[in-house]
């Protein structure tokens, strides 16, 4: 099975990483020995920008997986301070993403990984960016457990 990780530039870093612990990256993610695991990384991606919809669709329509990973939030999340709805806002990005993406890339299932907290952040505090991802993390399992397709 194909396996697509696409998402911002970490994953560009990640790939490099990857290469010294492919095995141990299988077994995390659950995949079997016979998975084709490819990267595609978007620096500055965030789920909200059409550039960056539209770049992530075209590597689907390239490579054609069954299974995409997606890691996303932490630009999407750190673009405003105290909002609460921005984790409404992004969650509601990513259902509208899968419904779409499950549909016309005849995908088996789309992953959606937790967030990781940071220790530094490009525009807001970084209280407020871990206050946002501990609310992400925990209504994901909730959203995405009634939706086809979609894992956390």
């Amino acid at each position: 099975m194909k396996t697509l990780i696409v998402r911002d530039s970490h994953v560009r870093s990640f790939s490099t990483y990857l290469l010294t612990i492919a095995d141990s990256f299988e077994r995390s993610l659950r995949l079997d020995s016979h998975h084709i695991v490819q990267l595609f990384g978007l620096s500055g991606a965030r789920l909200d920008s059409p550039f960056t919809v539209r770049s992530f669709q075209r590597k689907l329509w390239l490579h054609q997986p069954q299974h995409v990973i997606l890691m996303c939030g932490g630009y999407d999340l750190d673009q405003f301070d105290e909002d609460e709805d921005i984790v409404e806002q992004l969650l509601a990005h990513i259902v509208s993403l899968a419904t779409l993406w499950l549909s016309r890339f005849h995908l088996r299932e789309i992953t959606i990984p937790q967030l990781i907290p940071r220790t530094s952040t490009r525009t807001v505090l970084v209280c407020i960016y871990n206050k946002h991802v501990t609310v992400f993390n925990s209504r994901s399992r909730e959203v995405f457990q009634k939706h086809r397709g979609l894992t956390f």
